[in-house]
């Protein structure tokens, strides 16, 4: 085998962390050339890939399908892997993560003492239909203030709320937010890309979901999130509110149980002298 081609991906980033890049991990086994296109700032998720095409169109959310064309932007990435022969694979569906290969993302070693945070949150905005599925900022700021003494940043795009009393980590290119995420003792998230993508990082994170059933994936969410969605066993808690509004002080409490139980597993590991 030659050349595989996989791509493009318009999805939403979770799906693309759960449902594809693992996918084309597998796929990429034993070809000596790796094609991918995906969006613009995700090769980080691609080691296998010898070219990365990049694009900026928009995919739908909670799925692989692409939402809004953009024929120009289309054309443009077709034009660029037309130029190469081999064996497409193109997203059609849901693919287990069972049957998928996963490598930890982020390397803490890349990030200094000074540059660590203890937790990091997202708090985005709402997002069309699902505008319920959102974190008030003025709960996510009350949650920082919970954890006082605790260094704190927010993550996430320009989806993402700013929330009061933690520092500005938006729009960070994926492979510097993989290594701040890594070197985190926890995030605190709705059921998210990010959240996922801490999962992917070896960090524990906290979220919550209205634990619904997805017919995509015939699973409840609460379970995916914690289960199937989280292939490495990374240490989570997930909380089940159906109006996706958890209480900050209950927040707090759970974070700082992970956060002990985080440093006793740390200093149980740490040899004796």
């Amino acid at each position: 085998m030659s050349t595989l081609i996989a791509g493009p991906w318009t999805g939403e980033f979770g799906w693309e962390l759960i449902s594809w890049q693992g996918w084309v991990r597998v796929r990429a086994q034993g070809y000596k050339q790796v094609v991918v296109s995906a969006p613009a700032g995700h090769e980080a998720l691609y080691e296998t890939a010898t070219v990365f095409v990049p694009h900026t169109m928009n995919g739908k959310k909670d799925c692989w399908r692409l939402l809004s064309p953009n024929p120009k932007e289309q054309a443009r990435v077709e034009q660029v892997l037309s130029q190469y022969s081999g064996d497409r694979m193109r997203p059609n569906g849901y693919v287990n993560p069972a049957h998928q290969q996963f490598v930890k993302l982020g390397n803490r070693s890349r990030v200094t003492a000074e540059q660590r945070y203890d937790v990091l949150v997202h708090a985005r905005k709402p997002v069309g239909k699902r505008s319920y599925h959102t974190w008030n900022p003025s709960d996510a700021a009350q949650v920082v203030r919970g954890l006082a003494g605790m260094r704190v940043g927010f993550i996430g795009t320009n989806d993402a709320y700013p929330v009061e009393g933690a520092d500005d980590l938006r729009n960070l290119p994926l492979n510097r937010l993989c290594d701040l995420i890594a070197a985190a003792q926890l995030v605190i998230s709705p059921a998210s890309g990010p959240a996922l993508l801490s999962g992917l990082c070896g960090t524990p994170y906290l979220c919550w979901t209205d634990g619904g059933y997805r017919s995509a994936v015939r699973e409840r969410d609460d379970k995916r999130t914690k289960g199937s969605w989280n292939p490495l066993g990374t240490t989570c808690k997930v909380l089940v509110r159906k109006d996706w509004r958890p209480d900050p002080n209950v927040l707090v409490k759970h974070a700082e149980e992970m956060l002990i139980r985080k440093r006793r597993e740390a200093d149980a590991a740490m040899p004796r002298l």
